[in-house]
């Protein structure tokens, strides 16, 4: 039993390090960027990939802190709440990013999309008192992969109106 608990003890340090790692190379491709546009006078920076950026590395440092005081998989904290929401919105920015590549986001859709992130908050703390990991990550998964279908979309649009090395990358990626 003890070998065995070692062992959970080893995964948890291991796992929270590769959350925290990620982490913190975002956080460096965020402020890298941010200062990089910050000085330049032509050149701006999408406020959307900016803020999915900012989003994802506090997400992945949240799960990172987090996964060192979880005791039981079945009963993670409030603090997993506030990580998956921060990754629906990172995934939510990140999607309107990519749309902006094709037209403007109106204030309206901004504030639409900006507004599902308390219902999706309180939607995801119900899952985590009553449903189970499976179920938590079957949703997560699901809110994501509709993101990602509408990004892969809107790039495929972009592309078919301008070939670009970018949008390519970016649509493999």
């Amino acid at each position: 039993i003890f070998y065995f608990s070692c062992q959970i003890q080893a995964m948890k340090i291991f796992l929270s390090f590769y959350f925290l790692m990620i982490a913190i190379v975002q956080m460096g491709i965020f402020f890298g960027v941010y200062h990089y546009f910050r000085s330049q006078i032509l050149v701006k920076t999408n406020r959307y990939w900016l803020g999915s950026l900012l989003f994802s590395s506090a997400a992945l440092f949240l799960f990172g802190a987090g996964i060192l005081g979880v005791d039981d998989v079945s009963r993670p904290a409030f603090i997993f709440t506030i990580a998956n929401s921060f990754f629906y919105l990172a995934s939510l920015l990140q999607t309107l990013f990519v749309i902006s590549l094709n037209k403007s986001i109106s204030k309206r859709l901004t504030v639409f999309c900006i507004s599902t992130y308390p219902i999706f908050l309180i939607f995801f703390e119900f899952l985590r008192r009553t449903s189970t990991f499976q179920g938590r990550t079957l949703f997560m998964v699901s809110m994501v992969a509709i993101f990602y279908g509408i990004q892969l979309f809107a790039v495929s649009k972009s592309l078919r109106q301008k070939r670009s090395k970018q949008l390519t990358y970016l649509q493999i990626v």
